[in-house]
């Protein structure tokens, strides 16, 4: 299919079998240029010589040098060898004896029809998706919380060191020469309420917000053309043009060694004080089946408190025909509800705090006087977690009427989704079944990760 112009007609330079350089404009009608016509956009001529009574119907990809429209497929012609259904198949150009006018026209091709079967590229899918404001189904987009609901780590201003780390769900950042603050910010934007804020600090050298995609997710990446897409709000007091970085472990979901497919590749400028959509597309690598990292870097643009950056509708997905490079209209990014996103982000991240005093966390009984046992269930992961847990003052056992508090606390994996919790008191009675709870404090807490 191609594009439109209104009231295009012009003449070309030159007739023959050559391209058709515009030269004017026929009277009362529009150049190609003056219609907006886009560089690099297909559109149908139809160019007509009523004196040797030669036409040609034909497509090209209008190019702004020149102006030119190439001759590229010849569709239909006076002499019968287009490409087209009743045509020779040739397709071959008419010699236009005289120069003739050419104008900007729509064949049946373009046009959609409810009666029969229409013919679309990937490309053209996509962008009808995106004109109607419609959104793919089937988890097309492949980062977890790109619309930066999930914060199980904590919504308020936290500060991470050079080492890095795990912010929103799913999110690293990593800062170069000091430390950040980040938080979760209001985004104001039509598909996602909130975003990522990374504010930077004197010191601060380069600011990078990355996501690890796991090999199971990765893996219908492969071998195709694939667009990253975000939200970007820039608040530096500058213009500001973030890099992309495409980085894939050499083993599966082993993140020792890796290798780089794009390295630092220059997106859209971001003006300072509005939204700009960075999106790009690049060709996943055969191995992409291990995973992938895609980082944004915000570079050296945070050397105060008061500059700072905002992330958010990130998307990465599979677009078959795009082509490599800059990518000025990406698809609309899918933002999935935030009941399911929360799910997906279990697989890789469980943090369990006490909602109120007493809070329980797993049934069990006491093994002895002085070791009561928990057995926690809990969302199936991606791998066996680590864990992590508040000290063990800050749990007790309840056994059946009577109250043990901890000393230390340990919680052990079994699989990817149970674990036993040991927790250390004094007195109480062996068999004993009961709890494990809060304290009564209401400040405990633990955590299980399986992140890439």
């Amino acid at each position: 299919m191609s594009a439109w112009l209104d009231n295009v007609k012009f003449n070309p330079t030159a007739g023959g079998t050559t391209d058709w350089t515009v030269s004017t404009g026929v009277s009362n009608y529009q150049t190609p240029a003056l219609a907006g016509a886009v560089n690099g956009r297909a559109y149908v001529y139809f160019a007509l010589d009523t004196v040797a009574a030669q036409w040609e119907i034909g497509t090209g990809n209008y190019n702004t040098t020149g102006p030119v429209l190439p001759r590229t497929t010849v569709l239909y012609n006076s002499a019968g060898t287009g490409t087209a259904t009743g045509q020779s198949g040739a397709g071959t150009k008419i010699n236009f004896t005289n120069v003739p006018q050419v104008s900007i026209v729509g064949v049946k091709e373009d046009l959609i029809s409810i009666e029969e079967a229409n013919t679309f590229t990937a490309v053209q899918q996509a962008q009808a998706l995106s004109n109607i404001g419609g959104v793919s189904g089937g988890l097309v987009n492949k980062f977890r919380n790109g619309n930066f609901d999930t914060w199980q780590r904590g919504t308020a201003a936290t500060t991470v060191t050079t080492a890095g780390a795990y912010t929103a769900d799913g999110w690293i950042v990593l800062p170069t020469g000091a430390s950040v603050s980040v938080d979760r910010q209001f985004s104001s934007l039509n598909l996602s309420f909130y975003s990522l804020r990374l504010t930077g600090a004197t010191s601060v050298t380069d600011a990078i917000i990355k996501q690890r995609i796991e090999s199971l997710m990765a893996a219908p990446l492969v071998s195709q053309n694939v667009t990253v897409q975000a939200k970007i709000f820039n608040n530096t007091g500058g213009s500001i043009t973030p890099t992309l970085t495409v980085k894939r472990p050499t083993a599966q979901d082993n993140w020792a060694a890796t290798t780089t497919d794009v390295n630092a590749v220059s997106l859209q400028a971001c003006a300072n004080g509005q939204w700009t959509t960075v999106a790009y597309t690049f060709a996943a690598d055969a191995s992409s089946y291990n995973g992938l990292e895609i980082a944004f870097d915000f570079g050296n643009n945070f050397s105060t408190n008061g500059k700072a950056i905002q992330i958010c509708e990130a998307d990465i997905r599979a677009t078959p025909g795009i082509t490599v490079g800059l990518n000025s209209a990406p698809p609309v990014p899918e933002m999935r509800p935030v009941g399911i996103e929360f799910v997906l982000c279990q697989r890789y991240y469980q943090q369990t705090t006490s909602a109120v005093a007493n809070h329980g966390y797993a049934s069990g009984w006491c093994f002895n006087s002085t070791v009561a046992f928990g057995y926690l269930q809990f969302p199936t992961m991606r791998a066996t977690p680590t864990t992590a847990m508040t000290a063990g003052s800050t749990f007790q056992a309840l056994l059946t009427a009577s109250t043990f508090n901890g000393s230390a606390i340990s919680i052990t994996p079994y699989n990817q989704s149970s674990a036993l919790i040991q927790l250390t008191v004094t007195g109480a009675t062996a068999g004993a079944p009961g709890i494990i709870r809060d304290a009564g404090s209401n400040n405990s807490s633990f955590s299980l990760s399986a992140e890439l």
